[in-house]
């Protein structure tokens, strides 16, 4: 319910003009010398803040991974695959320890190996099982599952997928006001 309303509440303030990004900034130093901000000038002394356009700088995604070799048998990696179902691309998580839970879906039904690569370092699931608990640093991260036969050989590896890990109280934006 709380996301229909805030979608609309942005669509609101995209068309209209309205919002932080449009939002005027007021400053004043009071007797004792500190500084004051402000969104309204409800202050006799208050100047309005000149905010530059902030620079931003557009970065192409690559992948850290070797691109695999595609099967030569078009119908057999069509049927093979795997994706990673948690955490999503481009996820932020929000943990005090950097714990996270991995798990991905597959329509192989055959018995396999399951291997996660978080940053290039491996680790094995347990026999079976379609999730994993990891911890990991703040930062961004690289994940992706590869899938192998009884005979250590790759049947499916899934998309490279990136994500956030935040521990909050340190990572946390801090409010303006």
């Amino acid at each position: 319910m709380k996301l229909p309303i805030l979608l609309l509440s942005l669509l609101v303030f995209v068309i209209t003009g309205f919002g932080p990004i449009n939002a005027k900034i007021y400053t004043w130093t009071d007797e004792e010398g500190n500084k004051h901000y402000s969104n309204t000038p409800d202050h006799k002394d208050a100047k309005e803040v000149e905010v530059s356009e902030p620079n931003t700088l557009t970065i192409p995604k690559r992948s850290p991974y070797p691109p695999l070799k595609q099967s030569t048998n078009k119908k057999k990696a069509e049927k093979l695959s795997v994706s990673i179902s948690s955490p999503s691309d481009q996820e932020t998580i929000w943990d005090p320890e950097g714990r996270f839970t991995l798990s991905f879906s597959t329509n192989i039904k055959k018995k396999f190996k399951a291997t996660a690569e978080l940053d290039g370092s491996k680790h094995d699931y347990d026999s079976g099982a379609t999730s994993l608990e990891l911890i990991t640093t703040p930062g961004e991260h690289k994940v992706r599952v590869t899938l192998l036969d009884n005979k250590g050989k790759v049947i499916a590896t899934s998309d490279t997928l990136t994500f956030y890990m935040r521990h909050p109280g340190n990572s946390a934006p801090k409010p303006f006001f």
